[in-house]
């Protein structure tokens, strides 16, 4: 190998590793023989890397420890660590998108105490890579993808006559809830699909996370114009029951040096 007869071949030169290259392709030869480096920067696939969001906060990049929240789009944060950065106003790009407290929601559940995972209070499995996970807007409950495809039909509330519902319209049921609510299963509180939040999601996944916030923001908008505005309403609507009171404290006083009225004539 070396061309002086006693070289002895390495499984380095027999065998070709996959994913890794010769430093130098001189083979025995020269100050580093047969030193092998990657061919390419390392590339983690799907569920790896799913795997590993499921355990890091999202904005400090440590280990998840409760308590520990999410955002409408899907991405976990350790309490201490997002409300630190939210009053700092140090939030990374991922997370511009939280302006106060009613932009997260409190994870509510079991932690796994050997892996650091939630689990699943239906299936009893450990939220990572390999399973979904579903957070529960309303009630902060995180429930598995899969549990919610075999029981989540079961908790919707049939108690109503849908040949008196439109197609696409909900109905108000004597209980409050419409006909397109549903119950959790784990807790019993009542939410529509509105109220699902896909947790760690894909890039599929997080763009239908960014739809779902805008039309909620729409429907309920927070900025100081609409705020000014619905004040300004209320303050033009008269009170129902308090106009009397208004009139009689519009009403222009008398002035001081008016003649008295005349008295009675005197009976005869």
């Amino acid at each position: 190998m070396g061309g002086d007869g006693g070289s002895i071949p390495g499984r380095a030169d027999m065998i070709r590793t996959a994913g890794y290259k010769f430093a130098r392709n001189l083979g025995g030869m020269g100050y580093t023989p047969n030193t092998q480096v990657r061919a390419g920067d390392e590339k983690y696939d799907t569920t790896t890397e799913r795997r590993l969001r499921w355990g890091t906060c999202a904005v400090s990049q440590e280990k998840l420890s409760p308590p520990v929240v999410a955002c409408r789009l899907g991405q976990l944060y350790n309490k201490e660590a997002l409300l630190r950065r939210l009053l700092d106003k140090t939030l990374p790009p991922n997370a511009e998108h939280i302006r106060g407290s009613r932009d997260f929601r409190e994870v509510g559940g079991e932690w796994n105490s050997s892996t650091g995972r939630l689990v699943c209070p239906i299936t009893r499995v450990d939220m990572d890579g390999n399973a979904k996970g579903v957070l529960v807007w309303k009630c902060g409950c995180v429930l598995s993808d899969k549990a919610l495809k075999q029981f989540g039909n079961e908790s919707k509330n049939h108690n109503h006559s849908s040949s008196n519902t439109k197609e696409g319209e909900s109905k108000q049921q004597e209980d409050g809830t419409t006909t397109d609510s549903k119950k959790c299963l784990s807790c019993g509180a009542v939410y529509t699909d509105e109220d699902l939040v896909c947790l760690v999601p894909t890039e599929d996944e997080l763009k239908a996370n960014r739809q779902k916030i805008d039309a909620i923001r729409a429907k309920n908008p927070k900025t100081k114009k609409a705020k000014a505005a619905a004040a300004a309403a209320s303050n033009d609507t008269p009170a129902p029951n308090g106009s009397a009171a208004v009139e009689s404290k519009k009403r222009p006083a008398e002035p001081a040096n008016s003649a008295p009225p005349a008295p009675p004539p005197a009976a005869a």
